[in-house]
């Protein structure tokens, strides 16, 4: 008798982990033209003052008035990775594994877009540090009070929130939503949001299809949240040690990302035919081209809290 069967492999792999993707959200998209150099340029002009004074009645004519303009320099720049896959692995291996490898390759994409907008944002905003809480941290854990702060600070700067105002509707358990800047967040904040007494889950929104992604946890006064396992952590970083969890709050128009006309990312394959003098090896590869900026530095703030 021949020997046992000793194992059975199923023929369709497991999900792999694929985080939520927050930080592209409310960013602002430009195009940058073909052969047009390595940096966009964006400009800003600012207000006229106002005219308090009266005309004179005899006819003079006042001053012109003037302004300045303020220009930001964003660098156009590339990133990409590949993988080797030999023929012998494609051969023998029951699994499609250039369909899966080619599925990583578009995670990894999309993951890594995503976390460039985040250091970005980690990198260039400015911070407040959360003082209301009772851990007795510094920053402390967050509440109702320290966003108010944030949002009171980006109202004053003029910055305009993402989201408008959606008015109540005759369900039970429900509540009408402010209109609200952004708040984006690592998911080990969940616990925290949820304890807030004024937080009002997805599950409460006047109807649950206003929750724009799956990862939109919820909504307290004029900030709606999304969460994410990859969102920002300094670790260790507060007084007592402990990990410090930015939660970034922006307006609109707050951060821009660049895309590169007729090079904003590209999938290669290099059968092994191709590839190899002796084609056996194959290779699968993505590249893309990435820039961003914090293109107001007054409609964005990282409120920075622990648990």
């Amino acid at each position: 008798m021949p020997a046992p069967v000793q194992e059975h492999f199923d023929k369709k792999m497991l999900a792999v982990h694929i985080p939520d993707l927050i930080y592209g959200f409310g960013v602002m998209r430009r195009d940058m033209p073909a052969n047009a150099g390595r940096f966009a340029r964006l400009g800003r002009l600012k207000n006229f003052p106002l005219a308090m004074i009266p005309l004179n009645p005899n006819g003079q004519t006042p001053p012109s008035v003037t302004t300045t303009r303020t220009d930001i320099d964003v660098e156009i720049q590339f990133f990409g990775q590949w993988s080797a896959t030999n023929e012998q692995v494609v051969l023998q291996n029951q699994d499609p594994i250039l369909n899966e490898f080619s599925n990583l390759h578009g995670i990894s994409l999309r993951r890594t877009e995503d976390a460039l907008i985040r250091d970005t944002i980690m990198a260039s905003a400015g911070f407040i540090r959360a003082v209301g809480g009772t851990n007795g941290d510094l920053p402390t854990n967050i509440t109702p009070g320290d966003i108010d702060a944030v949002t009171t600070e980006l109202i004053g700067n003029d910055a305009h929130r993402l989201f408008s105002l959606e008015r109540g509707e005759d369900r039970f358990g429900t509540a009408p939503l402010s209109d609200s800047f952004l708040g984006l967040c690592h998911s080990n904040m969940i616990p925290s949001l949820n304890s807030m007494s004024d937080f009002t889950r997805r599950s409460q929104y006047p109807n649950p299809n206003m929750a724009l992604e799956r990862s939109e946890w919820g909504c307290i006064s004029n900030l709606r949240v999304f969460v994410s396992s990859q969102g920002a952590v300094l670790p260790h970083a507060s007084a007592l040690g402990n990990d410090i969890y930015p939660v970034t709050i922006m307006g609109a128009q707050a951060v821009v990302a660049i895309d590169q006309d007729s090079f904003t990312s590209q999938f290669v394959f290099r059968p092994a035919w191709v590839n190899d003098p002796l084609a056996r090896n194959s290779t699968m590869a993505w590249v893309a081209s990435f820039a961003n900026a914090i293109s107001d530095d007054e409609w964005i703030l990282n409120l920075q809290c622990t648990l």
